[in-house]
């Protein structure tokens, strides 16, 4: 308390009696009262004045503060209502931030609520043509899947992994910081859907029978061939990491791509679905060899056949098939471009017989190469540890991921015209 001034404070200077100490107790206190009074207005008088001065700075250090994220201050507002009032304005500027980072996350994730309309997404991460043929797909493989609450993903989550690494072949460790999880989970993510995948989705990839091939076959087939061409065959490479055997390395390097690769060999029906996919060999394997040992001769429907009213099938293929006799001990007859090989040019029926033949031909090599840009995994180059398997009975993990791609290949549409 400031000090109250000597000459405003009267105390009597000879108390008579008992009335007199009273009265003069009451005057002292009457004097302290009105002295503390004058210090209580002069401090009011000094905030107001510095409160005008400073309100105007609280009013903008306010609208700062809730530019700048800051927490608002009671002591800044004139009035409960006003601070009230900045607060409402506070609470939904932050949930629109909120509703923007959600929508940002539910952009960057890969659950069925994100994907779930989104055709073009769908289609850029898996390759096929909309959301429902991709639920299709998880409703076919997810109930042989094993997953428990321990799992970091769900299981549409892992689906999705699995599918982004076979249409982008981006790394593993990429998948793993998408998804949130360590490198080894994501690899064992990948085998084990590759392993479902591949025991469910290769019916896809079937062999047809002649009525039905028949019945479907395009009018480019018709005008040239009939109704007698029964698949179209050729063969891809597929790149791989130079191995550290050297046994290895040669059997596995193509002159033709001078690279390390194996090859694939394909069949495609006259529609445009692929109806064969051959196990893996070494990029020197030739053509005919593969032809010979994968099984697809096997296939081929005897001459004897009566459902058909022919007394063979036609087998289109390319120079390399040189597997005539082997496809005539199965009744069939193998048409491939004419040689010039003895001859300096090709005669006028050569020349439209090979034009008849590469009108139809390219396109197995149209859907090759459909199956590749859809899924850039067969382009590689592939570690060398996916040609081999711990176990000798089990199918190595490229040959079932090439089944894989080319089953998923078939559910989208057909790159041969049907009229």
């Amino acid at each position: 308390m400031v000090p109250v001034p000597d000459e405003d404070i009267v105390v009597p200077a000879e108390v008579s009696d008992e009335s007199d100490v009273g009265r003069g107790a009451r005057g002292t206190l009457d004097v302290i009262d009105k002295s503390e009074g004058i210090m209580d207005q002069a401090i009011a008088d000094g905030t107001t004045e510095c409160g005008e001065r400073e309100d105007s700075a609280a009013t903008e250090t306010a609208t700062s503060s809730c530019t700048d994220h800051a927490p608002l201050v009671p002591g800044t507002f004139n009035t409960v209502n006003d601070y009230i009032s900045a607060l409402e304005d506070e609470l939904r500027r932050r949930n629109d931030e909120l509703f923007r980072f959600r929508e940002m996350l539910a952009g960057m994730s890969f659950t069925e609520e994100s994907l779930r309309g989104n055709d073009n997404r769908v289609h850029f991460y898996t390759g096929l043509p909309s959301y429902h043929a991709l639920k299709c797909v998880f409703e076919l493989v997810a109930p042989y899947v094993h997953h428990t609450s321990k799992n970091v993903a769900s299981k549409f989550e892992e689906m999705m992994l699995f599918l982004i690494k076979l249409r982008l072949n981006v790394p593993l460790q990429d998948l793993a910081y998408r998804f949130n999880m360590s490198l080894s989970t994501s690899s064992r993510v990948f085998d084990k859907w590759l392993n479902v995948f591949y025991g469910r989705l290769r019916v896809l990839i079937r062999w047809p029978e002649i009525e039905e091939n028949a019945a479907t076959m395009p009018m480019a087939f018709r005008e040239n061939f009939g109704c007698k061409v029964r698949v179209i065959l050729d063969c891809f490479e597929v790149f791989i990491h130079r191995p550290r055997s050297l046994d290895v390395r040669a059997g596995t390097w193509s002159h033709y791509k001078h690279h390390n690769t194996v090859k694939f060999l394909i069949g495609i029906c006259p529609l445009g679905s692929i109806i064969f996919i051959s196990s893996s060999y070494g990029g020197r394997t030739s053509d005919k060899v593969i032809a010979e040992h994968c099984g697809i001769l096997n296939l081929l429907e005897r001459g004897d056949v009566v459902l058909a009213d022919r007394g063979f099938d036609v087998v289109l293929a390319d120079r390399g098939f040189l597997i005539a006799e082997s496809v005539g001990l199965c009744c069939a007859t193998l048409y491939v471009p004419p040689f010039t090989r003895g001859k300096r040019q090709l005669s006028c029926a050569d020349v439209e017989h090979t034009r008849k033949i590469a009108n139809v031909r390219i396109h197995v090599e149209r859907v090759i190469g459909r199956v590749r840009n859809k899924y850039k995994i067969l382009k590689g180059p592939l570690p060398v540890e996916v040609l081999s398997t711990n176990n000798s009975r089990d199918t190595p993990p490229l040959d079932k991921i090439a089944v894989v791609c080319c089953a998923l290949t078939n559910l989208c549409n057909s790159v041969v015209p049907s009229c």
